[in-house]
């Protein structure tokens, strides 16, 4: 290739004949070419619509700003300009100061770029000038592992300073100073001898620009092959003519407003990170005119809508009064299943993650039957644990789904720093949205329009619900017994009311269950309380402390784990107390408090009658949280068939258990969970 390019050119106004073989002619074709300069334009410029301008920068030549400029003067010219796509796509960078200038073009203030070397003399920032001319609509740049060196500079500038959006996906990492010195003998030595830092004080060498939203480029197959030759450039051949030689103004290319038209119109067909950009432009507007609260739900309508889980929680219950028959005694109750010790920080974008997606499927008008739990599962990673969630939600059409994708991404992006996400597609033409909470990835939201329908069962579903920690407080463990629901009712055994909590379950046929203590992963400084299980124990203490916390509870019918995310991991262990369970013909429930869990696993393959936790229904105490989870729980059964929530003892948990207690009975069967166990 380079070969036939070197005999191709030569000077201007002298002729080549060029001898082509094409498809479909049996002989090869001979065409006689007058050379001459070709203007490279490294600038080019469209209206997607009357409202959203889009500008290609494919280098950075001496010329650029100016014909940045010029491009932009033209798409404003008519006022009414509200979003600006910059396409630095495949760009292999260029000159320093046009990448410089190119972002002075859109920032007003703050650091560009600065560059730091071996010695304190080549630190060199350039700064942002205040413009004549503010642009403050809207822009979203476009990168990809092609843009490099200045389209980097630029992406890194506009994004650290807030001003533009970056989609794509990361840059080459092209963010080295060269310097060349001359030799004796006439040649050169080239030394890396800086590098190139970004505002933020991020190198941009190897690592790259990472985009805000992360989005690959998805090629037709017939443009398949015609993409792998795209990414020729003038400056990748042999003695290419100098940039800039040709003076005066470049001749303008020759294209009617049909052509501009044609060429817009295969651009936003073969172009998906195009479309993308311009829907997201397209609702920026009105996102951004939406008031703080006025998205607030009606709280008789939240059960409606989905639902999803709420990972903040409570790590320490504090402490409460009780009454003895004489005297006033203080008593700590136990701490919250450990499964939710994840930084504050963590659960609180993770909260905040699970209204924004709840919010966005309000808003898009989602029915609550098209959405359907496909997985929740706990995940560890450095000491964190949280909910993984999986949800799969049904469309009417395609345009409904790419308007609730450009929801959520409104509105993931409006909590700020720390939240991100990447789309993909699915072979059934459905969208994939993958979430991030600093770098925990929590949601996986599946948008589909297919014919396939979310599996509801015919039969009324069932649901079993149960109240963990009692033992503490006996008016709210009586408020739970009488309020006219079949909820299944843990007791912690060895605690202070636990006696008299039992005899009025007993009393009044509710099903009872030990909520027997296992030790957590933090142990010591969590403590389970007393009558635990340790990994310390032998076989023979295991079986004597599960004796007596059974005998402490007459009348259990089973049994769930308190804590345990320790001991329910160890196979050895568990294998000893749920043989003995089912010598007692007695059920377990795996609470769910590790992902590691070999609980519910290996009771099965004992043949113990066993289940596994669903939802957790008030880690945080928020009744809108809590509705959130009821509407959750509620969704799963309706898909699955049947569905096991495990609360405590709370009078906000007691409040949305009576408000939901209509809905509840009207839609399904609430259950003990020995109903539920298999």
């Amino acid at each position: 290739m380079m070969d036939a390019v070197k005999n191709i050119r030569g000077p201007k106004g002298t002729k080549v004949k060029l001898t082509i073989m094409r498809k479909g002619k049996e002989k090869p074709i001979e065409f006689s070419i007058t050379r001459d300069v070709i203007p490279l334009r490294s600038v080019r410029h469209y209206l997607l619509s009357p409202e959203i301008g889009y500008v290609r920068i494919s280098n950075f030549r001496s010329k650029t700003t100016d014909d940045l400029e010029s491009s932009l003067d033209e798409l404003e010219k008519n006022g009414k300009l509200k979003g600006l796509i910059l396409d630095l796509r495949n760009n292999p960078g260029g000159l320093l100061n046009q990448a410089v200038d190119v972002s002075d073009v859109f920032l007003d203030s703050g650091v560009i770029v600065s560059t730091k070397g071996r010695n304190s003399s080549q630190n060199v920032e350039a700064m942002a000038h205040k413009n004549e001319k503010p642009r403050d609509y809207p822009i979203i740049v476009l990168v990809n592992s092609g843009s490099a060196s200045a389209a980097e500079i630029v992406a890194g500038a506009l994004q650290d300073n807030k001003k533009a959006l970056i989609l794509g996906t990361r840059t080459f990492g092209k963010g080295s100073v060269q310097t060349i010195l001359p030799l004796s003998d006439g040649s050169g030595l080239r030394l890396t001898t800086a590098r190139y830092y970004t505002p933020s004080g991020k190198s941009i060498q190897l690592s790259g620009i990472t985009p805000d939203i992360e989005l690959a480029f998805v090629p037709s197959n017939k443009d398949k092959e015609k993409a792998t030759h795209r990414f020729m450039r003038e400056e990748d051949l042999k003695r290419h003519m100098a940039k800039e030689e040709k003076e005066g103004k470049e001749q303008k290319e020759d294209e009617t407003e049909n052509q501009q038209d044609k060429r817009v119109r295969i651009l936003l067909e073969k172009d998906n990170q195009v479309r993308h950009a311009m829907q997201l432009l397209k609702t920026w507007g009105i996102f951004s005119q939406i008031k703080t609260g006025s998205c607030m739900i009606e709280k008789k309508r939240l059960f409606f809508l989905v639902l999803l889980p709420v990972s903040l929680a409570c790590l320490i219950f504090l402490g409460a009064y009780f009454f003895s028959s004489s005297n006033k005694i203080r008593i700590s109750p136990p701490v919250y299943e450990e499964i939710y010790s994840s930084r504050s920080d963590l659960r609180e974008k993770i909260r905040n993650i699970d209204y924004a997606i709840y919010e966005s499927l309000y808003r898009s008008g989602i029915r609550e039957r098209d959405i359907s739990f496909q997985n929740v599962e706990t995940r560890h990673q450095n000491g964190n644990v949280w909910n993984f969630t999986e949800i799969y939600v049904k469309c009417p059409d395609s345009q409904c789904m790419r308007n609730l994708q450009v929801t959520i991404t409104h509105d993931l992006i409006a909590l700020g720093p720390g939240i991100s996400y990447r789309y993909e597609k699915t072979p059934d033409n459905g969208i994939v949205c993958h979430v991030s909470a600093q770098d925990f990835y929590t949601h996986k939201i599946v948008l589909g329009f297919d014919s396939r329908r979310i599996p509801v069962k015919a039969v009324r579903s069932r649901v079993a619900i149960i109240i963990d920690d009692l033992g503490y407080d006996p008016d709210i463990a009586f408020s739970f017994i009488h309020l006219g629901m079949p909820i299944s009712l843990s007791v912690l055994p060895r605690a202070p009311y636990t006696d008299m909590i039992v005899r009025e379950a007993n009393e009044n046929g509710c099903e009872i269950i030990l909520h027997l203590p296992m030790e957590p992963k933090h142990y010591p400084s969590v403590d389970p309380g007393p009558g635990a299980l340790f990994l310390s124990m032998s076989e023979q203490e295991i079986l004597q402390v599960l004796g007596r916390d059974l005998r402490d509870i007459p009348g259990a019918r089973g049994v769930n784990n308190h804590m345990g995310s320790s001991f329910t991991e160890d196979r050895d262990k568990m294998l000893v107390v749920l043989k003995e369970l089912k010598r007692k013909n007695l059920f377990y429930v795996d609470s769910r408090t590790t992902s590691n869990t070999v609980g519910f696993k290996l009771a099965k393959n004992l043949g113990l009658p066993a289940a596994k936790r669903s939802v957790f229904l008030d880690n945080d105490l928020a009744p809108k949280a809590i509705r959130m989870q009821m509407g959750r729980l509620l969704s799963m059964a309706r898909h699955s068939g049947f569905a096991i929530g495990i609360g405590h003892p709370h009078k906000e948990t007691l409040a949305i258990l009576k408000e939901y207690d209509s809905v509840i009975k009207d839609e399904l069967h609430v259950v003990p969970v020995l109903e539920l166990v298999r």
